[in-house]
């Protein structure tokens, strides 16, 4: 629709309220403008959702961090601001070393075992041990990101999210 013939005056056209009254507007009935409005509420609600689970990313990567560090994985690690866009941010991880040259790391080798496509989930009795237990299973619980040996300890179960060592 060309709203530029009902507009009056040339200098600076415009539109008046006696110039719009003659255009009729369809709109669809009230129960599928109520459809409408439903749908959108429940897109609405699963954006909320899906906000809520980018949120807590940033805290599980820390999470997992401060725990390769309470085992003695990596010297330390830090979130660098000035590299921010929006709620993401860069962290510089300082690894740990066998020898003083820095040429052998603590860490051999990292396995992520639960995957977006596919979550492996292990019971408490069934938790692996890495390496002979030289390594380290990393597990989500609802005790929140532990190692296997605290998980036996608690008696905790949970999503198996890596293998360290």
């Amino acid at each position: 629709m060309n709203l530029n013939q009902y507009a009056t005056g040339t200098a600076q056209p415009g539109l008046s309220v006696m110039n719009l009254k003659p255009i009729e507007i369809n709109v669809p009935p009230l129960s599928e403008q109520q459809k409408i409005v439903s749908e959108i509420e429940k897109v609405e609600v699963e954006i909320r959702a899906l906000e809520a689970v980018i949120a807590e990313i940033p805290k599980l990567k820390e999470a997992i961090l401060e725990l390769r560090k309470k085992e003695g994985y990596i010297r330390d690690w830090e979130r660098l601001e000035e590299n921010k866009k929006g709620t993401q941010y860069t962290l510089r991880i300082h690894l740990k070393y066998l020898d003083p040259k820095k040429e052998k790391s603590v860490i051999s080798e990292i396995k992520k075992v639960s995957k977006p496509g596919r979550r492996v989930y292990v019971p408490k009795h069934k938790i692996p041990y890495v390496q002979k237990g030289l390594g380290i299973a990393i597990l989500s619980t609802d005790a929140g990101i532990i190692t296997d040996h605290d998980a036996r300890k608690l008696g905790k179960g949970g999503e198996l999210i890596a293998y360290v060592w």
